[in-house]
């Protein structure tokens, strides 16, 4: 991160994040945001939404005078809404498609083997729960 400030960041993996597409005929997020919306107040017009949210960050310089290593964690919610009065009707079904989408637009590019934002970190991956 020694040339790439947060912001950058955060505004290059909520690009990423927005692009990603699933399903036939494709499917986009209609809202995306790294401002956090709470579900109730969150109209359903908007659905299916992703929000980004920066939790915490790690800083670990492995020697003296070298340069810092930081570690971000970030949390993305996804907002999907499915009206269905079928009992036999399986929610994850809805999400799974999104859940996989996500997972590949993470996924390495082939020119470095990692996904880099364009440059501007050395590696972003899925971590965690």
């Amino acid at each position: 991160m020694a040339n790439s400030t947060r912001s950058q960041i955060d505004d290059a993996l909520l690009a990423l994040l927005s692009s990603t597409t699933w399903g036939t005929p494709k499917q986009q997020f209609k809202y995306t945001s790294k401002h956090f919306q709470q579900w109730e107040g969150f109209d359903a017009s908007n659905q299916p939404a992703l929000f980004l949210r920066r939790i915490t960050e790690d800083v670990i310089q492995q020697r003296a005078y070298a340069l810092n290593k930081y570690t971000m964690l970030y949390e993305v919610w996804v907002y999907l809404r499915v009206e269905s009065n079928d009992t036999s009707f399986d929610p994850y079904s809805a999400i799974d498609p999104v859940i996989d989408a996500l997972d590949a637009t993470l996924g390495e590019n082939n020119v470095t083997q990692r996904q880099n934002l364009g440059g501007l970190v050395d590696n972003t991956r899925i971590a965690g729960q």
